[in-house]
């Protein structure tokens, strides 16, 4: 994606990296910014962002301290944090994505899922 703050851990760490898990955490990170208009933090790095480290040891945390305006679903959350995963390994796939039950709930579902 280009900009640092939307890049991946693993590049951070000056790891190996995948570019498909690389944008599956960028869009993770837009579908945040998208569905609250916040960022969820500055940068994917657990020794250099609290914002992260929260999200990634402490995510029941993560989420209450970030609900303050919206309150999100549980398949939402989900969704969100599947492709944000600090394991590549473990982040979503493409077809994780397309078959997630946010994706896959149709329009009149929508109110569900944001308040």
């Amino acid at each position: 994606m280009g900009t640092a703050a939307y890049a991946c851990p693993e590049l951070y760490e000056n790891k190996a990296y995948s570019s498909e898990k690389q944008d599956i955490f960028s869009l993770g990170r837009m579908l945040h910014m998208m569905i609250t208009c916040e960022h969820p933090w500055m940068k994917p790095s657990l020794l250099e962002d609290e914002g992260f480290h929260t999200f990634v040891n402490f995510p029941s945390t993560f989420w209450k301290e970030n609900q303050a305006r919206l309150e999100l679903s549980m398949d939402l959350k989900h969704l969100i944090s599947g492709m944000m995963r600090l394991d590549p390994v473990r982040r979503f796939t493409l077809s994780d994505i397309h078959n997630h039950p946010w994706l896959l709930s149709s329009e009149e579902d929508y109110s569900q899922h944001v308040n």
